[in-house]
């Protein structure tokens, strides 16, 4: 290889690689249609190539045979298309299993909406959001950088609409979205990063509003993101405190099918106050629900009380306990529970669901993490 250009790397049949370095005007003479495998990687410093997106989206059908993409910064971002995504050619890639691509959000969604891909595919798309600054991004950016990276025909994916399994995480600046059908192969995850925290006192309180903007953007726009998707379980990793019932139950009314519903507060401090008073509301939202997980805190018996009264309301709802009911609390500095507060609900709680574990640590965050870390499998 020479040059300074991203390493193009590819993988014949029979195990020959072919090795080059992307140039300003790149030529892809290769026997491109027996390709395997294709590796393209501008390391880190993505931004110093000038490498055009445009001549790699046409070659793209090219490679039919092709099992496994990966791309990690290697295009000049795609700011002024000479044709809309619609307009380049498509592979129907029905023998591609892994895709990887890290580079700008619009390159990511240029470059899927030229691959049609198989439901059994494992797909992970990268970007970057940054300089992380309300006035370059606020919250609602996430959201369409997000949709920048999903092609613009959602047939491309199909995902995007035969998947059942929705995870939504959100820590730091970053957030993941995480779709798939438990059981089944195949899996996509949308990774969206931003820059760390900040060093400056003076510019943690923008930085801390503004994460807590995400997470509200993310509650409340996320079916805009996936409007054909069928899910039935949902996962939430987010600040719970600054939900408010109304957005929760705006967004848990967009999941009309859902049976599955979990809520990992990521502080690990906060009952899950504004999420039971939405579910407990009439009319009430994902009248199928079944199965409900909470992972968080509870200082007080009250926190315990919105929990069974969400069960009561919603079993006088739909006429039918809930068939699993899981949550591990814990209590933490100022948790005004006894034991035997604890060992009444946990009765109560066995009543109000066919299969209920309740867990509560009344001392110890730390008990907290490692839980969430065994759950995890972390």
């Amino acid at each position: 290889m020479s040059g300074n250009g991203p390493a193009f790397t590819a993988e014949l049949p029979d195990g020959t690689l072919i090795n080059r370095r992307l140039s300003r005007q790149p030529t892809y003479h290769f026997p491109l249609a027996n390709l395997v495998r294709l590796a393209i990687y501008g390391g880190i410093e993505s931004n110093s190539y000038e490498v055009p997106l445009e001549p790699f989206l046409d070659m793209i059908p090219n490679l039919r045979r092709l099992q496994k993409l990966s791309i990690s910064h290697s295009f000049m971002p795609l700011t002024r298309p000479n044709r809309s995504a619609h307009q380049f050619p498509r592979l129907d890639a029905s023998s591609l299993t892994e895709v990887s691509i890290n580079d700008h959000a619009m390159n990511v969604g240029f470059i899927m909406s030229c691959i049609i891909l198989p439901l059994t595919a494992h797909v992970r798309l990268q970007a970057i959001v940054g300089p992380l600054r309300h006035e370059d991004y606020p919250p609602e950016e996430y959201i369409h950088v997000l949709r920048r990276m999903l092609p613009v025909n959602h047939d491309c994916l199909p995902a995007l609409k035969e998947y059942h399994k929705l995870e939504i995480r959100r820590e730091v600046g970053n957030c993941e979205l995480t779709l798939s059908t438990p059981g089944l192969p195949g899996k996509l995850e949308i990774i969206l990063f931003a820059p760390p925290l900040p060093v400056e006192p003076r510019a943690l309180p923008e930085y801390q509003w503004l994460s807590r903007g995400v997470d509200n953007a993310l509650i409340r726009d996320v079916r805009s993101l996936f409007p054909r998707l069928p899910a039935t379980h949902l996962e939430f990793f987010c600040d719970v405190a600054i939900v408010s019932p109304a957005e929760w139950t705006n967004c848990l009314a967009q999941f009309p099918a859902l049976r599955r519903l979990s809520v990992d507060d990521k502080k690990l401090e906060n009952p899950h106050t504004t999420l039971l008073d939405a579910l407990r509301r009439r009319p009430l939202v994902c009248p199928l629900l079944d199965h409900l997980e909470l992972y968080g805190a509870a200082e007080a018996v009250g926190d315990l009380r919105n929990i069974r009264l969400c069960l009561e309301e919603r079993r006088a709802g739909t006429g039918r306990r809930m068939k699993v009911f899981m949550a591990e609390l814990h209590g933490g500095q100022r948790c005004a529970i006894s034991p035997r507060e604890v060992e009444d609900y946990q009765g109560l709680f066995a009543g109000l669901a066919q299969q209920s574990i309740f867990q509560f640590n009344r001392d110890g965050a730390q008990q907290a993490v490692e839980g969430r870390e065994r759950r995890l499998g972390l």
